[in-house]
């Protein structure tokens, strides 16, 4: 996504984490980032490798658990008024 750098600049950050960059610089003012900074001169970077281990450790924690259902526990709702043909056969769910 970024060849050939070393840091990310506060639009590259603000484009990664999908927010907006006053609100990465609010983030920085109130210490409230979950990466090192780093300061050179009046800009805000962050180490390319620091932001890979952010995102791996986030992408880790978000990711649900699979869990198979069990075929009983599966309600076919049925419709109202009179049944047609057909209607009482059952349908294995599509997993």
């Amino acid at each position: 996504m970024f060849p050939k750098q070393v840091f990310l600049s506060v639009d590259e950050i603000a484009q990664i984490l999908g927010g907006s960059k006053s609100h990465i610089y609010k983030m920085c003012e109130q210490k409230r980032v979950p990466f090192t900074l780093v300061k050179l001169t009046s800009n805000v970077q962050v180490s390319i490798v620091e932001m890979a281990r952010y995102l791996d450790t986030k992408v880790l924690v978000e990711v649900p658990a699979t869990v198979p259902v069990p075929a009983a526990s599966i309600v076919v709702k049925r419709g109202r008024g009179r049944p047609r043909k057909g209607a009482n056969t059952i349908v294995p769910p599509a997993i």
